[in-house]
């Protein structure tokens, strides 16, 4: 099978393009106080990185595709192994990421010292994802672990004979299997509890409480449009992610044919998935957006511009004015 040039000038041109978005998204989320404070965000922040990573490794697939050269030796093992790390460490991202909606949907962590409990927990939680990526990486970097980049194919080939191979391998597929099955089971709960209570969260964009006669501590409050969105945007991002292990899996298990569109098709969806992330904060976000281009075009005044006026309150518990945990 020979390389399909075309498709990947096209698989570049995308990459390039989804680089340079989750580059802008990183640089906001970084730039900015309040964004760095919030939990939810600083997931958010975490898979940007991991996506801006898998993006770069593609990028660099179909750019030797298109020129025709050989990715060989240590730049083989490197890419290689980047890409399969940076989407084992995202999986479980996601799955903490949808726990954090949860539990400020329903106000689980209480508040006071156990708010603070809680997103020390999810910052260790985070880390140990990290490490479990970072571990993969270097396992990959051994002499017991071989990668090899075929052009033709347009592919990695991970050499299963080998010991931390046949090790990695197997703990890989593992964690495809779990992380998004127990991120769906999640999701699915949230869903029942939006239908079970569609009266007590009701979309609000104000902070009112549901009953002015009571006191806020016995009042429960409404689901804002902030926290909505970032719902929305964790589920979304999530079914991308499904869709890309389903088809995976079909190409796996030869239930489709391997072919130079197929192929070009998978590869395309995967940075499309990274690229999803990042457009849709941006098309949904406004206070994102406005701080995005602001930094884009370097107007480092912006924060003392009178023209502008951006608190530093974060976004979401702007809103709802709740503890950071519960809208983080």
């Amino acid at each position: 099978m020979k390389a399909d040039h075309f498709g990947s000038l096209l698989l570049v041109l995308m990459g390039a393009f989804g680089i340079s978005l989750q580059l802008l998204i990183v640089a906001t989320f970084v730039a900015y106080a309040d964004y760095r404070k919030t939990m939810c965000i600083r997931m958010m922040l975490s898979i940007s990185v991991l996506e801006a990573i898998q993006l770069s490794c593609h990028f660099l697939m179909s750019l030797a595709v298109v020129f025709e050269a050989d990715l060989v030796g240590r730049t083989a093992t490197v890419i290689g192994a980047a890409v399969v790390a940076s989407w084992s460490a995202m999986l479980p991202q996601h799955t903490l990421l949808a726990l954090n909606r949860f539990l400020v949907l329903g106000d689980m962590c209480g508040r006071g010292a156990r708010n603070r409990y809680s997103s020390i927990i999810f910052n260790i939680l985070l880390s140990l994802c990290w490490l479990w990526g970072i571990a993969f990486f270097v396992l990959l970097q051994t002499p017991l672990s071989e990668i090899s980049f075929i052009r033709d194919w347009s592919a990695f080939k991970y050499n299963a004979n080998k010991t931390f191979a046949s090790i990695t391998g197997p703990i890989g597929t593992a964690n495809m299997a779990a992380s998004p099955s127990l991120c769906l089971a999640i999701y699915l709960v949230i869903l029942f509890k939006l239908v079970r209570h569609r009266r007590l969260f009701s979309i609000s964009s104000s902070d009112r409480w549901a009953n002015n006669s009571r006191k806020p501590s016995e009042t429960p409050q409404l689901l804002n449009k902030a926290e909505l969105c970032l719902l929305l945007q964790s589920f979304l991002g999530f079914t991308l992610i499904g869709l890309l292990i389903i088809a995976n899996y079909l190409l796996s298990a030869k239930v489709i044919p391997i072919t130079k569109s197929v192929l070009t098709s998978l590869y395309g969806l995967w940075i499309m998935c990274c690229t999803f992330s990042s457009v849709l904060y941006l098309v949904i976000n406004k206070t994102l957006r406005r701080r995005a281009f602001l930094l884009l075009f370097h107007w480092s005044k912006e924060r003392d511009s009178s023209t502008i006026t951006v608190s530093h309150i974060s976004v979401t518990q702007k809103v709802t004015m709740r503890p950071r945990a519960f809208t983080s």
